[in-house]
């Protein structure tokens, strides 16, 4: 028979692809077995050297803020767009480089699709295998495309096969595709519609153990000074709350099978169940209300937020497994293989360094690290990992997963303030001056917020009040009332952590150690 174009090879290869992809996603959904595309990229992004990933990381960033695109609502689904992308990419290049060497090859082999779901499935099965070690995935992966390759190959010999008596060749091969076409569409379509009512591992998706009942929180502190109209929420509820991580999906935990390891430098190892949490059989839990942020958030971004968090202190755990002498180090590792390091001595000290499970007085939810999710007060979120598994007490020094990748090992939160609104249509009169509201957030982690300062284009710098904070350890309301000015005018804003020392103005980008710089926005009135 006549060889393929090395375009009809790409032609068939993609339009059998597209309800493949549907089709495996669906399966996901419904099984937990890996989406090859995603499974790649997560693996892609901890095998490359961390300045590949870092630059990764900060050019996606970029490009969504220079979009005027929300950080937190998009960059996950960029990242899985982009994940897809790479996949599809790969696919046609080895199925346009299968379409050059087929030539060399005998008879029937020549568009025998083995060859090419061979090559596309080892590609999936080995960074399944290496990143996860998930020997039925990569399994899945391999039998899962030696189909699309077999099924490629067939789809070209039936397009070149001879014509009925009545029909020309041109007219049998369009024929042809347009019925591939519109069944792969119809697949694609059904596929993606199921994946999207069955998606029960979203970010979103709340996965709470049956049988038990959330510890209801207290009522929030009170607080005294209005915030300016158009300031963001003071409390961050858990849907509204970003999330940032590795993962194109999150891991999906059984909560009634799910078990916490407490191992290493320990008299006696621990292993911890749900139940341990919610029936309290590790004493009374501790509650706070905390600010937590991205270390890759820009100055004025959104990777912020503050919510209460439900926990166990994790040195209340220690304890009871006992810590041999020698020990330094605490290493938390979760599910998504995904660890940080704390210092021993900081969570012996330190109460709300806690393994929390409740977030808003209900079960964290997927995307926030369910079942169980480190706390840790005054670092940035890298330091806190979520879908915990297992926890090491060991003597052995280790800057973490990020810290191994270039980012500042500790990740102490930096003093940063923004402006949030500058309200003109809440504008009002006061002893026949005209106001508008100014408002926002600052924040320096544990140490506090002690004062915060407005400046108008290039006039001296004027102080703001603050509300009273929800706790000690989250962000600080401001507001500054202005005398209304018309015109195009700049406004800026900083602040000073509870120490007394001054938020860095210097301008630098979230690598190594977080975001510097005076957030400033622009009005015309």
């Amino acid at each position: 028979m006549k060889t393929p174009k090395i375009t009809t090879t790409l032609l068939v290869a993609g339009v059998l692809l597209a309800p493949l992809l549907a089709l495996l996603y669906l399966v996901n959904q419904l099984t937990g077995l890996p989406f090859p595309p995603f499974a790649l990229f997560e693996w892609l992004v901890r095998v490359l050297p961390g300045p590949v990933v870092t630059f990764g990381i900060e050019a996606l960033t970029g490009a969504l803020t220079a979009l005027g695109a929300s950080v937190p609502d998009t960059a996950k689904f960029a990242e899985q767009g982009m994940a897809v992308g790479l996949f599809v990419v790969l696919a046609l290049a080895l199925a346009g480089l299968w379409a050059v060497l087929r030539a060399r090859l005998p008879g029937e082999t020549r568009v025998s699709g083995l060859w090419l779901g061979a090559a596309l499935g080892l590609l999936i099965a080995v960074p399944v295998l290496l990143g996860r070690g998930d020997v039925p995935g990569a399994a899945w992966a391999l039998v899962v495309f030696l189909g699309w390759g077999l099924l490629v190959g067939v789809t070209l010999r039936r397009l070149f096969a001879p014509p009925a008596a009545d029909v020309t060749v041109d007219e049998s091969r369009r024929r042809f595709l347009i019925t591939l076409a519109g069944a792969s569409a119809a697949v694609t379509v059904a596929g993606a519609g199921l994946s999207a009512v069955l998606n029960r591992r979203g970010w979103g998706a709340v996965a709470g153990s049956d049988g038990f009942s959330p510890r209801a929180g207290g009522p929030l502190p009170e607080a005294d000074l209005e915030p300016a109209p158009g300031t963001r929420p003071e409390y961050t509820l858990p849907e509204d709350h970003y999330y940032v991580d590795l993962n194109m999906l999150p891991p999906f935990i059984d909560g009634d099978t799910w078990e916490l390891l407490i191992t290493g430098m320990v008299d006696r190892e621990i292993t911890l169940t749900l139940a341990d949490f919610y029936e309290e059989r590790l004493g009374e839990p501790v509650e706070e209300i905390i600010t937590l942020t991205c270390i890759s958030n820009r100055v004025g971004g959104r990777l912020i937020g503050t919510t209460r968090w439900t926990g166990i202190p994790l040195r209340r755990v220690l304890n009871q497994a006992g810590v041999q002498e020698g020990a330094r180090f605490v290493r938390v590792i979760s599910a998504d293989n995904y660890y940080e390091m704390i210092p021993l001595d900081a969570v012996m000290e330190e109460e709300l360094i806690m393994l929390t499970y409740l977030w808003n007085g209900e079960p964290l939810n997927v995307g926030h690290g369910y079942p169980v999710r480190m706390a840790v007060p005054g670092r940035y979120g890298m330091k806190q990992p979520k879908w915990i598994v297992r926890i090491e007490v060991t003597d052995e020094e280790d800057p973490g997963f990020w810290g191994q990748r270039g980012w500042e090992p500790n990740a102490p939160i930096k003093t940063t303030s923004v402006i949030d609104t500058v309200a003109v249509d809440s504008m009002y009169e006061d002893r026949g001056q005209m106001m508008i509201p100014i408002g926002g957030i600052a924040y320096a982690g544990a140490r506090g917020i002690s004062r915060v300062e407005v400046r108008v284009d290039d006039g001296e710098w004027q102080p703001a009040r603050l509300r009273r904070p929800l706790s000690d350890l989250t962000w600080v309301i401001w507001r500054y009332d202005w005398p209304f000015d018309p015109g195009e005018h700049t406004f800026s804003v900083r602040a000073w952590d509870g120490t007394g020392e001054p938020q860095i103005v210097e301008e630098s980008r979230p690598h190594p150690s977080g975001a510097t710089g005076i957030h400033s926005v622009e009005v015309s009135l």
